[in-house]
């Protein structure tokens, strides 16, 4: 758990320093709060699952689709949340987070796990236009 913060934290100060005009988002549900504190932050989220990172920006792709946002949900590696044949784990966790994900594709957000640090700006920079898309 404190890799993942570590590495939001690092995530975070690199949109800040590359992207100083983008507006983004984190969700609080990782930090360890009081239990009043997690209740009330409960109350306030349509469910559990939201993606770690909302960035607030539009994109507009070559092929003229406009994406609402980029929403990642951050991992320390791939071995958190897919198998070594590359499929999803059975975690019930992991597979709610990517249930919200693929809603999130469907309403329009460009919505990914990423992996560390290199594979969250890879993804953060295709989107702000930087560079191209590789999987």
């Amino acid at each position: 758990m404190k890799e993942e913060k570590s590495l939001h934290l690092a995530v975070c100060r690199y949109i800040a320093m590359q992207f100083p005009d983008v507006i983004f988002t984190s969700d609080p549900g990782g930090l360890r709060l009081s239990i009043g504190m997690r209740v009330q932050i409960k109350r306030m989220r349509s469910e559990a699952g939201i993606p770690d990172l909302i960035i607030l920006k539009t994109k507009v792709t070559d092929w003229k689709h406009t994406y609402c946002g980029l929403v990642l949900e951050l991992k320390k590696n791939r071995e958190a949340y897919l198998r070594k044949d590359g499929r999803l784990l059975d975690n019930p966790h992991v597979q709610n987070q990517a249930k919200i994900l693929d809603r999130l594709e469907r309403e329009g957000y460009f919505a990914r796990f990423a992996a560390g640090f290199d594979d969250a700006k890879k993804i953060i920079d295709y989107y702000m236009g930087l560079k191209d898309f590789i999987q």
